[in-house]
This record gives C-alpha cells, sequence and structure tokens, in this order.
C-alpha cells in the first residue's frame, strides 16, 4: 500500500475520531483493607467486570482481588489489557453505551474526549452520599494528579496512577566503564550510549507504538519546540519547526540503539530492560518500576535513578495520569464505586508499593512517608525527591494541556506515524514532520479551531 493512500485512510480515522490506618501495614489473604459503607457484604452474588490498561500496579491487583471479593461477596471479572489495545477496546465500550463493564481505565489522553462526550459517570454524587461513601477513608485531599480527571468541581476518575518522567540506568555498566554520573545533557547521554554499546548491552532503548507520543515530547520542549502557538488561544501547530526537527533527530538516534524498539511496547520494553539488554532508559516511573521486582528482574539491584536529561532549552519533563472511572451506561454504579475505592485506598497502595516497588503512587502521604524513602532510595538518591521535583518542572511547563484535548487521540496516533517513519529512516526528519503538521492542522480545522496558514 502506497504511503498516500495511508496517509488518506489515516485522515479519514482521525476526522471520525475528532467528531465523535498505618501505612505499609500488611494484611492477610482473606482479611479486608478498608471497611464498606453499609454491609459486611454489599454486593453479595453479583459480578464487577473491569478493564484496566496494564501497568505494574494493575497487575499486581490481581492478586489482592480474592480480599476484595470476600469483603463483599461479588465476583470480579478483572482484565488488563495493552495500552493501545486496551483504550481502543474501552473507546468503543463508550461510545457504543454497552454498559458491559463496571469500571474501565481513565486515560489521561483520552479524558477530554471522554468526560466532553458524557461517556463517565460523574463520581461527586457518590462521594458525597455518606450511604456509599466514608469520606475520612477515601481521603480524597491525599491524591495527586486529579487535575485531568476534573471539570470545575465535578470528578469523574480516581488516579492510581501519577507518573513522571525519568532516567533509569545501570550502576554496574556505568562502574565498569568509569562513568561517574549520570548524563546531565541529551549530548551526554548519546555520548555514553556510544561508550557502553555493545552486542550484548544496547546503549539506551526507549518504548515504541504508542508511548513515542508520551517520550518524544520531552525532546520537542527541552529543544525549545511546542505543539501549539498560543494554547488555548491559537492552535495553530508548530510540529515542523527547527527546534522540532533538532529534539527528533536526537530522539531518533537514542532509539535506534535498540534494533526494534520502534514497535516495542510496555511489557515488551520492561522485559528487555529487565533482564540486563540495555543501559539506560528514559520512561515514566511507573513503567521504570518493573526493573525494581525481584521476581522478574535480573538488574534490581543494579539500577539508580536520575532526572531526564536537559537539552537547550532546559529539563522538560513529561507526565501521565492515570484513574479508574465508572461508564455512564452502566446501569449499577455501586458495583464500580465499591471497587474502585478499595483498588486506589490508601491501604491497598500501601502495600503494593511496599512489596511489589510501585513507584508512581498518586497518594502524597505514602510519597512523603519515611517507608517508601526507605524503600526507593538508591545510593544517594531519593526517588521520591527526584518524581516531585519532576513532576514541579512538568506542572510549570503546562505539560497536559495538550494531552488532554479531545483532538489528541488522533493526533497522537499521527505523531507515532510520524516518528516511526524518522526512527526507521523511511523519510527525511524534516519531511515526515511537514506531514505531520499538515495532518495536524487539518484535525484541528475540522475540530472547530481556528488555524493560521504559512
Amino acid at each position: 500500500m502506497s504511503r498516500k493512500n495511508t496517509r488518506r485512510q489515516f485522515l479519514k480515522m482521525a476526522a471520525g475520531a475528532t467528531l465523535v490506618t498505618a501505612l505499609g501495614r500488611a494484611g492477610h489473604a482473606g482479611q479486608p483493607t478498608t471497611s464498606p459503607a453499609t454491609s459486611t457484604k454489599p454486593l453479595a452474588g453479583q459480578t464487577i467486570r473491569c478493564l484496566l490498561i496494564d501497568t505494574v500496579y494493575t497487575r499486581a491487583i490481581k492478586d489482592y482481588i480474592p480480599e476484595f471479593e470476600a469483603m463483599t461477596g461479588a465476583k470480579v471479572e478483572y482484565d488488563v489489557q495493552a495500552f493501545v489495545i486496551a483504550n481502543q477496546r474501552i473507546d468503543l465500550e463508550l461510545s457504543g453505551g454497552t454498559g458491559s463493564y463496571d469500571v474501565v481505565n481513565m486515560t489521561f489522553i483520552w479524558s477530554g474526549k471522554w468526560i466532553g462526550a458524557n461517556w463517565a459517570t460523574e463520581l461527586t454524587p457518590l462521594i458525597d452520599d455518606p450511604a456509599l461513601t466514608d469520606k475520612s477513608k477515601l481521603e480524597l485531599s491525599d491524591f495527586v494528579g486529579l487535575s485531568p480527571f476534573q471539570r470545575g468541581s465535578r470528578l469523574y476518575a480516581l488516579p492510581y496512577f501519577a507518573e513522571v518522567q525519568l532516567l533509569e540506568y545501570r550502576t554496574d555498566i556505568f562502574q565498569k566503564y568509569n562513568i561517574v554520573k549520570p548524563p546531565d545533557t541529551f549530548d551526554e547521554m548519546i555520548a555514553i550510549a556510544n561508550k557502553v554499546h555493545n552486542r550484548e548491552v544496547a546503549g539506551n532503548i526507549l518504548r515504541g507504538v504508542a508511548a513515542l507520543h508520551f517520550t518524544w515530547p520531552a525532546f520537542l520542549f527541552s529543544y525549545g519546540g511546542a505543539f501549539f502557538a498560543n494554547p488555548p488561544q491559537d492552535m495553530t501547530p508548530l510540529l515542523n519547526s527547527p527546534q522540532a526537527v533538532a529534539a527528533t533527530e536526537t530522539y531518533a538516534t537514542l532509539h535506534r540503539f535498540y534494533p526494534g524498539s520502534v514497535s516495542m511496547a510496555d511489557a515488551d520494553t520492561m522485559t528487555a530492560f529487565s533482564q540486563g539488554k540495555a543501559a539506560m532508559w528514559i520512561d515514566g516511573s511507573g513503567v521504570l518500576s518493573a526493573a525494581l521486582d525481584p521476581k522478574r528482574s535480573v538488574v534490581h539491584d543494579k539500577v539508580s535513578f536520575a532526572l531526564v536529561p536537559a537539552g537547550p532549552a532546559g529539563r522538560k519533563p513529561q507526565m501521565a495520569v492515570h484513574g479508574m472511572l465508572i461508564p455512564s451506561a452502566t446501569k449499577e454504579k455501586r458495583k464500580g464505586w465499591e471497587f474502585i475505592k478499595w483498588a486506589t485506598s490508601k491501604e491497598l497502595m500501601s502495600r503494593i508499593t511496599l512489596e511489589r516497588g510501585y513507584i508512581p503512587v498518586p497518594r502524597e502521604s505514602i510519597l512523603a512517608s519515611p517507608q517508601y524513602k526507605k524503600r526507593f532510595t538508591f545510593g544517594n538518591t531519593d526517588l521520591g525527591t527526584l518524581q516531585a521535583e519532576g513532576g514541579r518542572i512538568a506542572e510549570k511547563g503546562a505539560y497536559m494541556f495538550y494531552r488532554t484535548i479531545p483532538e489528541f487521540g488522533p493526533m497522537g496516533d499521527r505523531i507515532v506515524i510520524a516518528m516511526g517513519e524518522v526512527i526507521t529512516k523511511q523519510r527525511e526528519t524534516k519531511t515526515a514532520l511537514d506531514a505531520l503538521n499538515k495532518d495536524v492542522a487539518e484535525i484541528m480545522e475540522r475540530a472547530g479551531h481556528k488555524v493560521r496558514k504559512g
């Protein structure tokens, strides 16, 4: 199939998409971690169906579900899928109004579309109902990362995942090559990757597929680039600027150290790094934490972390926040709400954090706890402090705006295509970005935004 036809098909799909409590307490199996609001078995005989994206946390939840079932009397049908597959299924479920799931993932890059289309249940009435919620146990003020799921005073999801991009690196390899500190700039990172790269251990690894539109912006912004001219007033895309070209060439260089990385999903990259096949890795802290699991990682005691390196415009890490929503088409809201309360509770998060090495916890009390600091300090590196510092940098850069607009779905898909073309050398960088910018301009125009020409 020609590239021209591929592009035409993409634009057609894009058009359609645009329209449309002791912290860390170890519980025993079978004992509840929270108390239901009204009854010891409030959901006896009922089934709760859940569909979430694959993360360290969502995978860990599965092992604790028998406790929830014993506490509530419910049967949980629990499905975790890769990022792209899960989001496609959820989008279809929500748009179709089937009501077949009680809980699905609230993916922050789709929050603009899903909330805007009234496909997510507003949680505020459930939170304010004393028969359903004990606010002292929910501790809503303890959550971080709520903003993508809020519209004014209305809340549509609770987060289980709030990560900032960091650099993870192999301390044993750095010691072997007498590298005394992690790279401070992207130029230093490329130099280190070239120095340590060999047939057994790649100098660097990065995620591909959908993650291309998550990792690339850290490069774009650090080189002084931007998505739009002056959002939200001027949504003219600037994705083919000289800064964007320079950022993309650096990004592609770091990608190419690991052959085939452009096609690697979350699980692929987590496995590769955990098996010791790469020396460095930039990603969200939630994905990076997979390498800390002693049951699955041969390098769990040979890694450390640092802030994302800087480009000419400084350090520009991005953030990602995921949560759990109740589809508006679901008739029995209480089933999903009981599960969400349990799955995002401080008790369960504390246990999974300490027992499974979970890093991107969206609760301030856990991040600030002595237990977290003890669990996630590597040499002189306190991971909680790194996350807080990276998060402050991200928030100053209005990181979330471009990712939560309703048009980000098709725009992000188009970014993935462009990055793939550059990394695999199917197109020259400027040519690929010119085409990307043109297509994104058309996406924004169809959505009703005024876009300047030329």
